[in-house]
């Protein structure tokens, strides 16, 4: 077999596996949105507001007095809003950072499965291996060397391009 059937044989032994690995990257990816980014201010506003009314209402209680009406339906709806805009975000920080752990475990079992073990590890994604099946397909290369410098340049030219976005969108909203 010569190297161009070497690599076919190989991306196609590697599709399934790749196909396994999407949805765990899609979601690590998900996730990691979810675990970045800062808590709102108002968040914290909302829950030291909603901490003030329940305080006053347990404080009436403990004392045997009846809570003023206004506390409870202020404390509802500042622990409404506090949940909605800073609590339930925290949760899903705090959720995004003990899944993606296990997700990522999982990831690098079925990348060192040994069906990949012929590409490097820093090219054992879906992504990758997605590419090098449509480099063989398009004819555009005949050799692992080749594949993966294309896929160097592919994947430079997206960061390059996502830059130039970025960029572009900072300098208009100025």
């Amino acid at each position: 077999m010569n190297e161009k059937e070497i690599l076919i044989q190989n991306v196609n032994n590697a599709m399934p596996v790749a196909e396994k690995m999407k949805p765990i990257e899609d979601e690590i990816s998900k996730l990691d949105v979810k675990s970045g980014g800062r808590i709102q201010i108002k968040s914290v506003v909302f829950l030291f507001l909603f901490l003030i009314f329940t305080t006053s209402i347990l404080d009436q209680l403990v004392n045997c007095r009846a809570p003023f009406p206004n506390d409870i339906i202020f404390s509802a709806i500042f622990g409404f809003l506090s949940y909605k805009t800073g609590i339930k975000q925290l949760m899903d920080k705090i959720r995004a950072k003990k899944t993606i752990p296990v997700l990522k475990q999982k990831l690098s079992e079925i990348a060192n499965d040994g069906t990949l073990s012929w590409l490097p590890e820093e090219y054992r994604t879906s992504g990758c291996i997605n590419a090098m099946s449509r480099y063989i397909s398009a004819g555009r290369v005949e050799n692992l060397k080749e594949a993966l410098n294309l896929l160097d340049l592919d994947l430079h030219r997206e960061r390059m391009e996502g830059a130039a976005m970025i960029g572009a969108y900072a300098g208009a909203t100025k």
